[in-house]
């Protein structure tokens, strides 16, 4: 059975092709946010959508840290 592979972006500072982590997990928090409007009784959605924002929050702190670090950060 062949699947279907995310590209996933391997530039640390997310600048390069495929999809970032931040995208992935901006998706994930979206899909959980519908899931909990039609189940809000789950507490197990609601505890895995807040470690979802937890981990998006680490993801945009770690690229802005790396592009900080990056001397393309000097050109801008």
């Amino acid at each position: 059975m062949d699947r279907a592979a995310l590209p996933l972006c391997p530039d640390p500072e997310s600048r390069g092709e495929g999809i970032t982590p931040e995208q992935l997990l901006i998706i994930l928090d979206q899909m959980l946010l519908e899931w909990s409007g039609r189940a809000p009784y789950l507490r197990r959605v609601w505890t895995m959508r807040k470690a979802v924002k937890e981990a998006l929050v680490a993801e945009v702190a770690r690229v802005q840290a790396a592009r900080a670090r990056s001397p393309a950060a000097d050109r801008v």
